[in-house]
């Protein structure tokens, strides 16, 4: 969670972190840990949209969320 803290305050808007929801009651802590909006220090950078970004996993059976994506808006054009 130290990273996202770092990444606000390196690129001056918020961080959303967003966990997926699972059925797996190991991660339901995990679930409420990292669903969450992460400020920089800088509060008016602070009222910026936030970059939201996603944790996942290689493989649909690994139980391990590993790695992060970012997630953008789709804009039909």
């Amino acid at each position: 969670m130290f990273q996202f803290h770092a990444l606000a305050n390196v690129l001056g808007r918020p961080i959303r972190s967003l966990f997926p929801a699972t059925d797996d009651p190991a991660f339901s802590i995990q679930l409420a840990i990292a669903n969450r909006v992460f400020y920089p220090f800088d509060e008016s950078a602070s009222k910026q949209p936030p970059l939201v970004i996603m944790w996942t996993k290689a493989t649909p059976d690994s139980v391990t969320f590993n790695h992060f994506v970012p997630v953008v808006r789709y804009v039909k054009q």
